[in-house]
């Protein structure tokens, strides 16, 4: 089974889909499967 990563913050406008598009970024460049879903 595969294991998930849930980004999460107390407001809006403060960078999770930044810091998601990094950690994806460097996942696949690792050869690291990524699904995304907002």
């Amino acid at each position: 089974m595969s294991k998930g990563i849930f980004i999460t913050a107390t407001g809006t406008g403060v960078g999770k889909t930044f810091v998601a598009a990094g950690l994806c970024k460097a996942l696949v460049k690792r050869g690291i499967p990524v699904g995304v879903f907002k």
